[in-house]
């Protein structure tokens, strides 16, 4: 079953790292200008419910290391599952309708 996801990128620190030529982009023969995006999907959700994060690629010299840790990536978002808001009706929740006025 297909399952649908919500949730935001920080726009900014996308913007920011895209002038600043750190990240890999792609001008397509027409014109248009990519970048790819890495979506990682998580066997359980973190603390703020979000399961998964989105990160796109850096450039090559702009790879670090951290803590022993290579970093290739910029993070910049997550995603939670959607939640279905519809709450499904039952016929008493037409009981009370006045429908007199109806021309049919």
């Amino acid at each position: 079953m297909s399952q649908s996801y919500f949730g935001s990128i920080d726009f900014d620190k996308l913007m920011t790292d895209l002038k600043a030529g750190r990240l890999k982009t792609y001008r397509t023969e027409s014109g248009k200008r990519l970048v790819n995006i890495n979506i990682y999907v998580n066997d359980n959700p973190d603390q703020y419910g979000n399961i998964a994060s989105v990160s796109v690629p850096l450039k090559e010299e702009f790879h670090t290391e951290e803590n022993g840790k290579k970093i290739n990536k910029l993070y910049i978002g997550n995603l939670k599952p959607s939640e279905n808001s519809i709450t499904e009706g039952s016929g008493q929740d037409f009981q009370n309708d006045d429908d007199d006025d109806l021309p049919f």
